[in-house]
């Protein structure tokens, strides 16, 4: 059953089957990757058994190359420049989340009887945030905003922290439970040091390497293909070496952030095939859910699952409360962080391979958790990404096509036969900026000082800004390219306040504006930002409209 024609035919079978699921889920309102999770259950051990325990294994290699896929775009997260924007008020938000998990999930599992060496191991696999599914989510909809930014670069925190401590504490444990029988100092300190260490310098060399590929590579294809093959290079070595895969292909992906002058172009290119991956890793994913354990996991299973979702809210709420963060990150933030799978997984085995004390008991305890966090997890991302107002309503709404299935056939049947087509009188309605505007604006009091101005353009991925009166009316737009030259006077700054610096819009739109008008609007002013405004209030500023979304609505609709 296991010969590679049964293989390619489940490869095949399980595409075309996560691509009908993902058109039907769509239509319910749920995120395709919780579509491809249940396409792998019932096709997996606990369903029909097309795929068994032996096809997994055989199927692992694509699994090992999508995470490493994944956790390469999660490093790309890890960029100096955004770290000079947001570094203390990141770097606080998630010290006290991975502390308030870690503890928690500790106490808990402690107080339910326990042992510590037990309880930390737990502790630190808490920590972990699937990256796959968190950023399949924020990529199907097309999320922008603070919380998507915030929940991007905290899912790779959280995930190279966890690594890095599970490799420095798990050597410790065996000694504490007795399952290492003597202690030795290289076994309990330099060799996981050495293994952290060693991980971060393969991946940076790697880096490298697609750095050096690019001066030399002209065609972006063959720099993708150099970048894949780097991935699978880091994973190979990774397990050869007895370092982190995924440490490694972590460190791949910031390096080439940092260092490569056309990364996000690279990035868009990856996305272009990697989907099939993707595809395959969450059907395997669910395949391999131990639904079994759900009637035995007791009360330990439960500690841990209450101690990590009090956790990530509590420690983000807090964090963000604390660094003052926009509202939405400190409401939404930890609700988003709760998606758990492959790293939690493939960590829970090692413990089992490696600690026969307590790795029976880790591996129920996490499998079963997945089981809950990989289903309910990028639903409440998709719900919080939605709440926070980072997602277009072109993303989120289940709009059928103009025609009939039969019809479709029909048409296409007709030209093939070189008949006249029936003429089609069904037609959609237009495209309006209600349906790609974003909501989520970050607005300017008009009696904000000029440092503070600063401060909220050095942390905004845009270059202008809407400035709003007391009273909630727009005033107009601050515009970084007018008042950089600003940025040298030294003597004005404390004089000048944002009803100061704002000017009137060049052109706006209103809700019911159709895309095609906005269009032409963006080129005849030779803008790529309008500000949306209340059709009868146009004082009112609702939202904004970048060129960028409504080229991309076009294409979407083509």
């Amino acid at each position: 059953m296991a010969d590679p024609f049964y293989i390619s035919n489940i490869l095949g079978l399980s595409l075309a089957l996560s691509l009908l699921t993902g058109y039907i889920i769509h239509y319910f309102h749920v995120p395709k990757v919780t579509g491809y999770l249940i396409l792998g259950v019932l096709l997996g051990p606990f369903g029909i058994e097309l795929i068994t325990h032996n096809d997994i294994d055989k199927l692992r290699f694509i699994y090992e190359v999508a995470l490493g896929l994944i956790v390469f775009s999660i490093g790309g997260e890890f960029k100096i420049s955004r770290f000079r924007k947001m570094g203390r008020r990141i770097l606080t938000i998630s010290f006290l989340e991975i502390s308030f998990t870690f503890l928690f999930i500790t106490f808990l599992v402690s107080c339910l009887g326990k042992p510590l060496s037990f309880a930390l191991l737990l502790g630190i696999i808490g920590i972990a945030t699937a990256p796959a599914a968190t950023l399949l989510v924020l990529r199907e909809f097309d999320s922008e905003g603070p919380v998507t930014s915030h929940i991007l670069i905290l899912v790779g925190i959280n995930n190279l922290v966890c690594l890095i401590l599970f490799r420095l504490i798990f050597p410790l444990t065996k000694i504490v439970d007795g399952s290492t029988a003597t202690f030795s100092f290289n076994q309990a300190f330099v060799l996981p040091f050495c293994e952290v260490v060693g991980s971060l310098i393969i991946g940076f060399c790697l880096g490298l390497i697609v750095i050096l590929g690019e001066n030399y590579l002209h065609k972006k294809a063959e720099v993708l293909t150099l970048i894949i093959a780097t991935i699978v290079m880091g994973i190979e070595i990774g397990l050869f070496f007895h370092l982190s895969p995924l440490l490694i292909n972590l460190t791949l992906g910031s390096a080439v952030a940092n260092l490569s002058r056309e990364y996000k172009s690279l990035i868009e290119n990856i996305k272009i095939i990697d989907l099939p991956c993707y595809m395959i890793f969450f059907v395997l994913a669910g395949a391999s859910l131990h639904l079994d354990l759900i009637p035995l996991v007791g009360k330990i299973g439960l500690g841990y699952i209450g101690g990590r979702i009090a956790g990530k809210l509590l420690g983000i709420y807090i964090g963000s409360r604390r660094v003052q963060a926009p509202e939405s990150v400190s409401h939404y933030g930890g609700i988003g962080m709760l998606s758990q799978a492959g790293i939690a997984i493939g960590l829970c085995f090692m413990v089992a391979k490696e600690d026969p004390v307590n790795g029976p008991a880790i591996t129920s305890t996490i499998l079963f958790s997945v089981i809950i966090f990989e289903f309910l997890g990028p639903i409440l991302l998709r719900w919080v990404i939605i709440k926070a107002g980072e997602v277009k309503l072109i993303n989120i709404i289940y709009k059928k096509g103009p025609f009939s299935f039969k019809e479709f056939i029909a048409t296409r049947l007709r030209q093939i036969f070189g008949l006249f087509p029936r003429e089609v009188t069904q037609e959609e309605g237009p495209l309006r900026v209600k349906h790609v505007m974003r909501t989520q604006v970050e607005k300017i009091p008009e009696d904000t000082p000029f440092d503070q101005i600063l401060k909220i353009i050095e942390h905004s991925r845009y270059n202008q800004f809407p400035v709003i009166s007391d009273k909630g009316n727009f005033i107009g737009l601050i515009a970084f390219q007018e008042i950089r030259d600003s940025l040298y006077d030294e003597t004005i700054r404390h004089l000048i306040v944002a009803k100061d610096l704002a000017i009137p819009p060049k052109v706006t739109v209103t809700t019911d504006t159709t895309l095609d008008d906005a269009l032409q609007r963006f080129t005849f002013k030779d803008v790529d930002f309008i500000p949306v405004v209340d059709k009868n209030e146009p004082e009112h500023l609702v939202g904004i409209l970048t060129q960028r979304d409504v080229l991309a609505a076009f294409r979407k609709k083509e």
